[in-house]
Parts: structure tokens; C-alpha cells; sequence
């Protein structure tokens, strides 16, 4: 975490605009015992000076606040909120992010009711926005089986998958409309994701890697400094079992 914050910071010195999202499963694992408490606040506190845009917790994280008496970190947000967060950005551009609803644990599937509130959903964000961000904590099954039978439903431009399964740098599905991406566990990368021009809203509109988008890993080696900010934070934290 101390040498992500340290590329946080440079992405923050840059000129081109940027949008920051931390996504679900960043304070838990998935299963397991719950953090402590004095590890919880650690991360609560990092994750605020690290000044993301954006965060969504899973159900499992914001338990696991609740569980330690913690309150949520600033500027998070759980599926108990409103679903679309419009966030201004340069030039006067609109982005809208979408947390999808949560599915039952353990489905592997996504049901034509959860296909129909998300459809709607996107269609209002996509009212609303110049390019519209999913946020999922589904899973990778449920997420590939969403993807392929979106069909000519109202779907987001990019979907940013985490939850079970693993990591994917940047594909492009459903007949070029969504551009899909999950992170790498552990938080030894982060992805980052380059709007190359903006989607058009027609039905000719495709992304096309290296022309419109691109994404790449940028692994979190010792190439990065680690910030002193964070290794203060997280100095008197036993991380063993956490």
C-alpha cells in the first residue's frame, strides 16, 4: 500500500485528467475472520490520505465496520446508498459510476430481475454522464454471464469487476459496448485505464483497444518508493493476521 500511494500521488502531479476508484474487497478478504479493529482504522486512515475519488465497500466491509464499531471512510460508499455517483471532471465532462446491486452469496449466475434493475439503471446514468462506470463486487461467473447476454440492453462503457476469480487487464465485450477490467489481489498492482476519446452515444460506437481505450498493469514493484505517510500509519499494526 505504501508504494501505491507513492504512484497515486505522481498520477495526481500529471496534467491529463484522472479519475480514481477504489473498488470492493480493498479492507477484508473475501472469507475468513474479520480484521481487528486497531487494522481496520489503520486502512480507514490510509485510504483517506491516499484520496481516492471514489470508493464502494462490499457487504462483507461495511459488516466488518459495523462489527468493530468503526465508522465508514470518507468518501465510501456501500450498496445501501444511491446506486449512481456523478463525479465532474475536465472540459466540463460528466462521469457517472454505477454500483451494481448485490447478488445472494454464492450465485454464479445473474437473474432477469437483477438484468432489468441493472438495465435501468445504467439507462438513467447514461442520461446523465459523458461515460458511465460500472463498480461490481459480483464475482467473475456472474460478471462474464451479465457481459455476454447484455444484447442490445443499456450497459455501462466500462465494467470494473472484483469479487471472486481473477484479474483481467482489459477486454472488450459485448459487441464492443463494454470495456472490462478486474483488478489483481493482494493490491501488488492496479490497473490503470486510458480514455483515448470519448464513447460516442449511438449504436455504431465499439471500443477498440489502442485506438479509443487502453489499460495496463502497472505491478507495484521496488521501482516505487514506499510513502513514509503509510508506513507511519500502519508502524504500530501487527498485519500478520489481518
Amino acid at each position: 500500500m505504501a508504494r501505491r500511494a507513492t504512484y497515486l500521488l505522481d498520477v495526481a502531479h500529471r496534467n491529463a485528467s484522472t479519475l480514481t476508484v477504489a473498488g470492493p474487497y480493498e479492507f477484508t478478504h473475501r472469507a475468513g475472520d474479520l480484521p481487528t479493529v486497531d487494522f481496520l482504522t489503520a486502512m480507514r486512515t490510509a485510504f483517506v490520505s491516499m484520496d481516492y475519488d471514489v470508493g464502494f465497500l462490499s457487504d462483507r466491509e461495511r459488516k466488518a465496520f459495523a462489527a468493530r464499531d468503526l465508522s465508514l471512510p470518507k468518501g465510501w460508499f456501500t450498496h445501501d446508498a444511491p446506486s449512481i455517483y456523478r463525479i465532474s471532471l475536465p472540459e466540463g465532462k460528466i462521469a457517472a459510476l454505477v454500483f451494481v446491486p448485490a447478488l445472494p452469496q454464492h450465485a454464479d449466475t445473474v437473474g432477469i430481475d437483477m438484468k432489468k434493475k441493472v438495465a435501468n439503471l445504467f439507462s438513467q446514468a447514461r442520461t446523465q454522464a459523458n461515460i458511465v462506470i460500472a463498480v461490481s463486487d459480483w464475482g467473475i461467473k456472474p460478471e462474464r454471464d451479465y457481459l455476454a447476454g447484455i444484447g442490445n440492453d443499456p450497459c455501462p462503457d466500462i465494467f470494473l469487476g472484483s469479487g471472486r476469480g481473477g484479474g483481467i487487464v482489459g477486454q472488450v465485450l459485448a459487441d464492443g459496448r463494454v470495456y472490462y477490467v478486474r483488478p489483481y489481489e493482494k493490491g501488488k498492482a492496479v490497473t490503470c485505464i486510458s480514455v483515448l476519446s470519448w464513447p460516442a452515444k449511438n449504436d455504431e460506437f465499439k471500443w477498440i483497444r489502442k485506438k479509443n481505450i487502453t489499460s495496463e498493469l502497472v505491478v507495484l514493484d521496488d521501482g516505487f518508493s514506499e510513502s513514509l505517510i503509510i508506513n507511519q500509519i500502519f508502524s504500530k499494526v501487527d498485519v500478520s493476521n489481518n
